[in-house]
């Protein structure tokens, strides 16, 4: 059995003076690369002035992707407990010694992000989002090993005999932040294997993207059933809702995309999807 030790995390001592916990060296670890991953696919698309754009685009959405995320925490349901009142949600969410994020949050800004840096450097949407797209599920690995040494996002209480459980003091639960950093890379695989598959077979922009916040939401569904939440509603948890939400959408999107490329009628989803 794996134990989890602290129940608020853990730190690495630098020096006598700085501190720093495993979640932000390892999400800083999937932010490089992920920066690293959207320039060399830049590269192959031959999007020209790729440096520029992976400076920048990354800074861009970074940006918004931690504020989303962010926002979500502090004003949804995820800190209705700790966080009761208007105003001290409000200076939790500026405070940098308050921990606190949401990765459909993130997912979201970092979308606008996408959006936004498109429309100002007047470049395909859907084909930046395909770039970046593969970044997410590399993100979301490191990231929920990351929640994993901090102790949070952590699993129900289990009395299964399985050799994966973990012990987060004297309660032994399903490590939901090891199976969300797994699903990470399943994601990560499927996006790279449809990016290929879209540029040889010269399929409409949009097609990673989509395909990958479908196969990540219905993941995701499922192993909310298995993760600690103070708060459902008709048994569900707020991440479920999205992760339904975001299926019917992008499911629609694909719908469209599909009917709108004549060319392309013929061609049928991945087989494992």
């Amino acid at each position: 059995m794996l134990i989890l030790y602290k129940k608020f995390g853990t730190y690495w001592v630098i020096s006598r003076e700085i501190t720093t916990s495993p979640y932000f060296v390892l999400a800083a670890i999937g932010a490089i690369i992920g920066i690293i991953l959207a320039y060399h696919e830049m590269k192959r698309r031959r999007l020209g002035d790729e440096k520029k754009h992976t400076l920048l685009s990354s800074i861009t959405i970074y940006l918004f992707l931690i504020a989303f995320a962010r926002i979500f925490y502090f004003f949804g349901p995820w800190s209705w407990k700790e966080y009761p009142d208007l105003s001290s949600r409000i200076l939790a969410m500026f405070s940098f010694s308050k921990a606190g994020m949401v990765f459909y949050g993130g997912m979201i800004g970092a979308v606008a992000g996408i959006f936004i840096y498109s429309r100002i450097k007047k470049l395909d949407f859907w084909e930046l989002a395909d770039i970046w797209a593969p970044s997410g599920g590399i993100i979301l690995f490191f990231g929920r090993i990351g929640c994993y040494t901090a102790g949070c996002c952590y699993g129900l209480e289990s009395h299964a005999n399985l050799p994966w459980l973990i012990l987060r003091g004297d309660t032994v639960m399903h490590p939901t932040q090891i199976y969300s950093s797994i699903l990470g890379i399943m994601v990560f695989i499927l996006m790279t294997e449809l990016k290929y598959r879209q540029t040889a077979g010269k399929l409409f922009n949009g097609y990673v993207v989509l395909w990958g916040v479908i196969f990540y939401s219905i993941g995701r569904f499922f192993i909310e059933f298995l993760r600690y939440y103070d708060i459902r509603f008709l048994g569900l948890s707020s991440s479920q809702f999205i992760s339904l939400g975001l299926v019917i959408l992008c499911s629609i999107a694909l719908f469209f995309m599909y009917s709108g490329h004549k060319a392309h009628k013929h061609l049928k989803p991945p087989k494992y999807l």
